[in-house]
């Protein structure tokens, strides 16, 4: 079930690095297709840099994310150091967001992180595990859970809990 409301939300992950790895992008695009009844899903994937140093590598890709993000997103940094939720409370802050922005952003910083100019720009910080996980695998987790928070609001039998 689908409210007309939904079709006026968007979700835009905005990440750097590689084209979705193939062994991924199947479960990628099945969770994307899932989404749809609830919200637009949009990737942006950022090229990776060939920066001379890690700083240098962090300071560019956090250019371009800003550059990526549009004013009246809400805009969700995904970091190990951020608040750890459950798929409820992930959920209730994720239809909260769109609720008040109707369009959110997720960003998955680079291999080093991203600059503070990005965090003081996100309105939430989350993580979603003290492990740090491979970037592409972040990119299939997000969407699972993007899916799950969907599922918890419209009472599916996905989210058992």
């Amino acid at each position: 079930m689908c409210y007309s409301d939904d079709m006026a939300r968007k979700i835009h992950i905005i990440c750097t690095g590689k084209a979705h790895d193939a062994l991924l992008l199947g479960a990628i695009t099945e969770y994307q297709k899932r989404i749809r009844p609830y919200a637009a899903l949009e990737w942006h994937i950022l090229p990776p840099k060939q920066e001379a140093t890690q700083i240098a590598v962090v300071a560019s890709d956090s250019k371009y994310i800003l550059k990526s993000l549009e004013n009246a997103e809400y805009v969700f940094l995904c970091d190990e150091h951020g608040e750890q939720m459950t798929s409820e409370q992930f959920s209730a802050t994720l239809i909260a967001a769109l609720a008040t922005h109707k369009q959110v952003a997720f960003v998955i910083g680079g291999a080093f992180g991203v600059d503070m100019q990005v965090k003081e720009r996100a309105n939430k910080i989350v993580s979603f595990g003290s492990m740090v996980l491979p970037h592409q695998l972040m990119r299939l987790v997000l969407s699972e859970q993007i899916y799950r928070a969907f599922s918890i609001e419209h009472g599916s039998d996905y989210h058992h809990a």
